[in-house]
């Protein structure tokens, strides 16, 4: 009988044991990813109807693990054939609420990285300064807001009303969406609080027109932002690079 019972013991220790310890080390991290893109016209090019607009997109991973953000960058482009090079993609990782974080070079890179301030990383790799903000209404007017996916995309529209400097475009797009939940990302925190949603999609454009700076008439053309959700293809690369330089930081 004492034999049964020390085998009974000793098999819900096991059995404890088994519970306690994976608990013990496990963890929940938050994960999400999105990807940020921006387009942009860098010069001009003959078209069927005269110039069009030769535009650069720029596609950047940002994956939100724990208590970190990394941004996996656009790689470098072959000049001759216009190609990607693969694994040449920086890498900036930083926590999240801090001012600072670290630059590699690729994800090969084992070296603790390059300080970089975060606001100097937005400016200069992502092209964002100051946040989106309402339009003024001396230069601006509201002419379109509708409402898509049952209310959970919202769309507004404002056209330049007095234009007294070629610079200013003549329409801004913002989209809004209710889908981006509990995302530290934002074009405009004060635009997103006023609706209640988050700002996903910007469009600064312009109509084609006579430039007197350039003595010429330039085509339409835009500049975009926007985010999507995405699901990296590498993951667990990316969260193993984390973990990787975590202690860099």
């Amino acid at each position: 009988m004492n034999y049964i019972r020390a085998i009974a013991i000793v098999a819900l220790m096991f059995f404890l044991v088994s519970i306690l310890i994976p608990s013990c080390f496990s963890h929940n991290y938050r994960f999400k990813s999105i990807r940020y893109i921006r387009q942009y016209p860098v010069t001009y090019i003959p078209g069927k109807d005269g110039l069009e607009p030769y535009y650069l997109k720029d596609t950047i991973a940002i994956l939100y693990f724990d208590k970190y953000v990394l941004y996996k960058l656009y790689p470098t482009i072959q000049f001759e054939t216009g190609e990607h090079i693969a694994g040449t993609e920086p890498l900036f990782l930083h926590r999240t609420q801090s001012s600072t974080g670290r630059f590699y070079s690729s994800m090969k890179d084992s070296s603790k990285g390059v300080e970089m301030r975060v606001d100097s990383f937005n400016l200069s790799k992502l092209g964002r300064g100051h946040d989106f903000d309402n339009p003024q209404d001396s230069i601006w007017r509201l002419v379109s807001n509708y409402s898509t996916g049952d209310g959970r995309t919202k769309h507004e529209k404002y056209a330049v009303a007095n234009k007294t400097d070629e610079m200013l475009f003549d329409s801004i797009f913002y989209s809004y969406s209710s889908s981006f939940k509990d995302l530290d990302f934002s074009f405009s925190r004060k635009l997103e609080k006023e609706k209640g949603m988050k700002l996903f999609k910007v469009v600064l454009l312009y109509d084609k027109g006579f430039s007197s700076s350039k003595n010429m008439v330039l085509p339409e053309r835009s500049f975009q932002f926007e985010i999507q959700n995405y699901n990296p293809p590498n993951s667990k690369q990316l969260i193993d690079f984390v973990k990787k330089h975590e202690n860099d930081l």
